[in-house]
């Protein structure tokens, strides 16, 4: 009952959506001076199907309301500060908005989600055949190959150019978003499941994507003038790079120490 309720008031939210003018690439985002918190809203319809959809099949599969589903939840929370409101249609004014965005999608929601155990609960939900295809068809992420997809989505999509053609197009846009969350999801899935307990290597690719990162951001914060015409105004700039340096490492190492106190709580079970 409780998810019939659920899919019920996110097909009333879509529906809305759909027939709405508050999309932030056609309208909102654009007009002058009247831009506000409040009406800051990107409903996308394309953003809260799929939404909508995962979150039905999530709850659909879970057993039980417990610590997993709690976390999942703070994920999909996540994604709706990002991608609904009112993150989405500010970062289109302002970089500093644009960075906190994709630290959202990329450093908090995705961790969050993977933690949730989405993928099995998603299973549950699905028949039995649909469940042993999708089983078959998903790969279990690479470690390295994830952290240098991490790497290159992040910095790929903050080329001057790549940021000013996704505030243009809408495609380019969505593009830009669907690749760094799915980037991030195969990242934290592979760093916070290790194989078989080891635990050196996530804490090992954590630990360099907090020093390649941090590095980056520094030098980006410092350096002399604006970067994004798009944008034009390097103060606001230097706040997002150290929005981003602070967050992220913050992230980075916050996983490294989590999982380097579950490789001595497990090595002391091991040997006591």
């Amino acid at each position: 009952m409780a998810g019939l309720i659920l899919a019920a008031a996110l097909l009333v939210v879509l529906m809305v959506s759909m027939i709405g003018t508050a999309r932030a690439h056609d309208g909102l985002a654009h007009a002058p001076g009247d831009l506000t918190l409040w009406n800051a809203w990107a409903l996308d319809p394309l953003v809260l199907g799929l939404m909508g959809i995962s979150g039905f099949l999530y709850w659909r599969g879970a057993r039980r309301a417990g610590a997993r589903e709690a976390l999942f939840a703070a994920g999909m929370a996540c994604l709706f500060l990002a991608l609904v409101w009112p993150l989405d249609v500010l970062g289109e004014r302002h970089f500093s908005a644009h960075m906190a965005q994709h630290l959202l999608l990329m450093n908090v929601a995705a961790p969050l989600l993977v933690l949730g155990a989405p993928l099995s609960a998603m299973l549950r939900a699905l028949p039995l055949a649909w469940r042993r295809l999708a089983a078959r068809l998903v790969p279990r992420p690479a470690l390295v190959t994830a952290a240098l997809l991490h790497l290159i989505a992040l910095w790929a999509w903050h080329v001057p150019s790549a940021i000013a053609l996704a505030l243009q197009s809408d495609a380019v846009h969505i593009a830009m978003h669907a690749t760094l969350l799915a980037a991030a999801l195969y990242f934290w899935t592979a760093v916070l499941r290790p194989r078989e307990g080891r635990y050196w290597a996530p804490i090992a690719a954590l630990l360099l994507t907090l020093k390649v990162t941090g590095m980056a951001c520094i030098v980006l914060m410092i350096q002399p003038g604006s970067l994004y015409p798009v944008y034009g105004n390097a103060a606001d700039e230097q706040l997002g790079w150290g929005i981003m340096m602070i967050v992220g490492t913050a992230s980075y190492l916050g996983a490294a120490v989590a999982l380097a106190a579950a490789w001595l709580a497990r090595l002391d079970a091991t040997y006591t």
